[in-house]
């Protein structure tokens, strides 16, 4: 993570922890969950052979940070034990770095034989995850139980759909006064960035936009073309959870 190389298996960095206590003290607390077997289930899991020598490696993401850890088995296949760890997963590409608790998924997107990476949030909070360009593709080049991974695309099936952030909110108006309902589509927010306190509790950036799709169909087969992502440049208010709604307030 963004604090430290040193992996610790599921253990969670705030259990039981007294914010008004020193940091000694809170670190102290964290030993002795450790020590009593304490974990928590805020992670994600990809078990997979990356060296190919036949068995299970591990994938790790946590929740509240953006990246993967790779964990290699230096043991056997029934008795793993865990020898070298990156990072940076995948470090020969572009490491995943995805807000928040990124989770791995290994199968073949384009029926060539060979399963490849796909990483998105897995924590659904609508507050503090990446909600847009948010399915990251990297192909397999190498084996299925040796894969080597590229960087692709981080909006993998995102680019072919309307993806308008987190907490869509339609509203239909007859915008150009043509007989026809046009359509808005104001969102929560679009993810921006993220960053920690000093309790190093997560906190993430959202900016609202409004969505303009004007109906160019008929009355009874609408038709919706984009012509905005920011409606009247409502961006650069800086706000979120930015809904419209319309109606005569002067009586004219």
């Amino acid at each position: 993570n963004d604090e430290s190389n040193v992996v610790y298996l599921d253990t969670c960095f705030y259990k039981d922890c007294d914010f008004d206590k020193t940091a000694d003290n809170k670190i102290n607390e964290i030993k002795r969950d450790w020590d009593k077997g304490q974990r928590h289930t805020g992670s994600t899991f990809l078990v997979i052979d990356l060296d190919g020598d036949n068995d299970k490696d591990l994938v790790l993401g946590d929740v509240d940070y953006p990246n993967l850890i790779e964990l290699i088995n230096g043991g056997t296949p029934d008795e793993a034990f865990m020898i070298s760890q990156d990072t940076s997963f995948p470090s020969n590409s572009l490491p995943v770095r995805q807000f928040s608790m990124p989770l791995a998924n290994y199968f073949d997107v384009d029926n060539d034989g060979l399963k490849d990476l796909i990483v998105s949030p897995f924590d659904p909070s609508i507050i503090t995850s990446r909600n847009y360009r948010s399915v990251w593709l990297y192909k397999n080049s190498g084996q299925n139980n040796a894969p080597v991974f590229t960087f692709q695309t981080n909006k993998f099936l995102q680019d072919e759909t309307i993806d308008v952030g987190s907490g869509a909110y339609p509203v239909l108006f007859d915008y150009n006064y043509d007989g026809l309902p046009d359509l808005f589509v104001a969102n929560f927010g679009y993810y921006q960035s993220s960053y920690y306190d000093d309790w190093l509790i997560l906190y993430s950036n959202y900016i609202s936009k409004i969505a303009l799709f004007v109906n160019v169909g008929t009355d009874t087969v609408p038709a919706f073309e984009l012509i905005t992502r920011d409606f009247a440049n409502i961006s650069s208010i800086d706000l979120d959870g930015a809904f419209p709604t319309f109606g005569d307030m002067d009586g004219d």
